[in-house]
């Protein structure tokens, strides 16, 4: 091996050394900051994350759980700034799983700050990446219901059953929405099969309504 080619050899070896103990590092702050948050140490905690993102800002899930941290401070506006990069960097075809949760994610947070059009929005995207997503249209059938729009509503709730039958929270939402537009037989259906699994605190309205 000639001199120059060592040189060189010795100049890579030194590259990913020090790479790789970068991210060691980033990754050492990154659980410290991760600890913290179990301690509701948020303000720390994101003290420990940002260092870590400093260092090395590649993996996108890091400004998913740092936008976490900012949301329990308050820090609303920043916290979207966050899962707007984390959504830009994880967007690929093979995450798109990922990338609904994320849009999920912005969308209650775009609710903390009043602007329901933007969430709505976030909610479509999220249900565009993932269709069979129970939760995605369980948190849109909300964010219409409080534009008015219950029929939209309750298409949103019948896909979400159709998708996970088993979730008492919907059988919960659609029944009180059923109440709302007038549709008693039906909230007494839903509200019955609740009962059935335990969820006891309709069962005097379900006696004093329902056959």
């Amino acid at each position: 091996m000639t001199v120059i080619l060592k040189i060189v050899y010795s100049a890579i070896c030194l590259c990913f050394s020090t790479i790789y103990v970068m991210a060691q590092d980033a990754e050492a702050l990154f659980q410290k900051g991760n600890s913290l948050t179990w301690d509701g140490k948020y303000e720390e905690a994101l003290d420990f994350v940002n260092k870590s993102l400093e260092i090395d800002s590649s993996l996108y899930q890091r400004y998913g759980f740092r936008a976490k941290i900012k949301a329990n401070l308050g820090m609303y506006e920043s916290a979207i700034e966050d899962i707007t990069r984390c959504i830009n960097k994880c967007n690929h075809k093979t995450r798109r799983y990922h990338v609904a949760s994320r849009y999920l994610e912005r969308a209650e947070l775009h609710v903390l700050k009043n602007n329901n059009e933007a969430a709505l929005e976030d909610t479509n995207k999220s249900i565009s990446s993932n269709p069979n997503s129970w939760k995605a249209y369980n948190y849109r059938s909300s964010l219409l219901i409080k534009s008015g729009k219950s029929e939209n509503a309750l298409a949103d709730l019948n896909k979400s059953i159709q998708i996970n039958d088993n979730e008492a929270s919907t059988y919960i939402l659609r029944g009180k929405l059923r109440i709302d537009m007038g549709n008693i037989d039906g909230a007494c259906s839903d509200f019955s099969k609740v009962s059935k699994w335990g969820f006891d605190e309709f069962d005097s309205w379900i006696r004093k309504n329902c056959n």
